[in-house]
């Protein structure tokens, strides 16, 4: 979008039908980021690293320079796990939106390896899979929700640790088993540090 010198409003009620790279440069701040997220997601993109958008969550996640923050831009069914490799750091905003398996074929919605940061009051829905395998450091804040059910045959946790694990806030909501963990702590350089968030359904704190 274009920036000027001249002074812009900050009325932050002012909409648009479809909005403009030129009518998002006199929005306020938090309604020129709304406003920004609904320019990007017009056609087929689903998430954006500033001003550059992107079809598919994954190609975003590529394409990161470290310490980006990649805002999702509408709801995601995923055919294929999430990738974050050991030398990314991103920041996942999931933007109030959901992301969930477009069938149970996958074993996990995300892998990490690297230095992985989730926000933004989403939802991450696994179905009967793993939300999220960590091998790197994951932190979760910003009032996420993570949702899973059990299976009859077979361990699913939300979230599966082998590396650095912090959770500040969010909704922890295993349905089913007892055999089936919430979070599973594995191995002896797994580290978890919990300081918020509600847990409820199966709420088994596992460490192997």
């Amino acid at each position: 979008y274009c920036e000027s010198n001249d002074s812009k409003p900050t009325d932050t009620n002012v909409t648009f039908n479809v909005a403009t790279k030129e009518e998002i440069a006199i929005l306020g701040d938090k309604a020129k980021q709304d406003a920004l997220n609904e320019f990007l997601s017009n056609n087929n993109n689903v998430a954006r690293i500033d001003q550059v958008s992107y079809v598919s969550l994954q190609a975003a996640i590529d394409d990161a320079a470290y310490g980006a923050e990649i805002v999702v831009l509408k709801d995601i069914k995923l055919t294929s796990p999430l990738n974050v490799s050991d030398d990314k750091y991103l920041i996942l905003n999931t933007n109030g939106k959901s992301i969930s398996p477009e069938n149970d074929n996958l074993e996990d919605l995300i892998v990490n390896n690297g230095k992985l940061s989730i926000t933004g009051g989403g939802t991450l829905n696994s179905g009967k899979l793993d939300v999220i395998y960590n091998f790197g450091e994951l932190t979760i804040g910003g009032n996420c929700t993570f949702v899973g059910e059990s299976v009859q045959n077979g361990a699913i946790s939300l979230i599966y640790n082998k590396g650095t694990l912090n959770i500040s806030s969010g909704t922890f909501d295993k349905d089913g088993l007892a055999a089936n963990a919430t979070i599973e702590n594995v191995g002896n350089n797994a580290s978890l540090v919990i300081s918020g968030g509600t847990f409820s359904g199966c709420t088994e704190l596992r460490e192997i």
